[in-house]
C-alpha cells in the first residue's frame, strides 16, 4: 500500500489542514468517489476481488532484494528502471531475478512507443510519450524520443504546450506562500482561458478560474 498513489490538488477541494491530515478517498471505475473509515478499510478494499492487478506480474523471483526491486518498479520510484537494468547485468540471484522482471517491463514499454509513434499529433500523445520516456529512463527508445522531439516543435501543439506551461505556473503560484501568489494565479488563469480557449490547458484554466 505504501505510496499506492500520488496526487495534487492546489484548490485544497476537500479543506484539508493540520488538523485533519489524515483522509482517504477512493475513486472506482466511472469517477464515483467513496470514503475509507479507517486504514483497515483501505487494505481490505485492496486485497479483495476489486483491488485491482499489477501492472507487471512476475512469478518465481527468489531472492528478498529482487521482490523489492520489482515492487519499486510496480510503483513507478524514480529512476527504478534504471536500477533495474543496471541489476539485471549482475551474474547472480538478484540479477537473474532481475531479468526475469526486465523480461516482463521491457515489452510493456516497446508496445506503448509503437501505439504512441503512430498516433496523431495531440496534446495527448505529446503528454503520452513524455509519461513514457520518463517511466522508461533505462530503457532505449528512439522511435519514442525522436517522435516526442518532432512534436515539441510541431506547429499545431505550439499553443498547447504554451498553455501547459503557464498552466503549471499558476499551480505552483496558487500554493506558494508568498503574499499575493494565490490571487496572480487565478488572475492568470483567467487570463490564459481566455488567450488559448481552444486547449486542454485553456479550458482547465477557465474551469479553475
Amino acid at each position: 500500500m505504501e505510496n499506492a498513489l500520488w496526487a495534487s490538488d492546489p484548490a485544497n477541494s476537500k479543506n484539508i489542514s493540520t488538523k485533519n491530515i489524515m483522509q482517504q478517498y477512493k475513486i472506482s471505475p466511472g469517477g464515483k468517489e467513496g470514503n475509507f473509515r479507517n486504514l483497515s478499510d483501505v487494505k481490505t478494499a485492496m486485497s479483495g476481488p476489486s483491488g485491482g492487478t499489477h501492472r507487471f506480474s512476475v512469478e518465481g523471483l527468489t531472492d528478498p532484494k529482487a521482490q523489492e526491486l520489482w515492487w519499486m518498479v510496480e510503483r513507478q520510484k524514480p529512476e527504478s528502471i534504471k536500477t533495474l537494468v543496471a541489476v539485471a547485468k549482475q551474474k547472480s540471484t538478484l540479477g537473474s531475478d532481475a531479468t526475469k522482471i526486465l523480461a516482463v517491463v521491457k515489452p510493456t514499454f516497446e508496445n506503448r512507443e509503437t501505439e504512441l509513434v503512430g498516433a496523431p499529433a495531440t496534446m495527448q500523445t505529446y503528454e503520452e510519450l513524455e509519461t513514457l520516456l520518463t517511466e522508461s529512463q533505462g530503457i532505449e527508445l528512439k522511435k519514442a524520443s525522436l517522435r516526442y522531439k518532432e512534436l515539441t516543435k510541431a506547429k499545431e501543439l505550439k499553443d498547447d504546450i504554451q498553455a501547459r506551461s503557464i498552466y503549471r505556473q499558476c499551480e505552483e503560484l496558487l500554493t506558494s506562500p508568498k503574499a499575493g501568489a494565490p490571487e496572480a494565479a487565478k488572475a492568470n488563469l483567467a487570463t490564459l482561458a481566455k488567450k488559448f480557449p481552444d486547449t486542454k490547458y485553456g479550458k482547465l484554466a477557465a474551469e479553475a478560474k
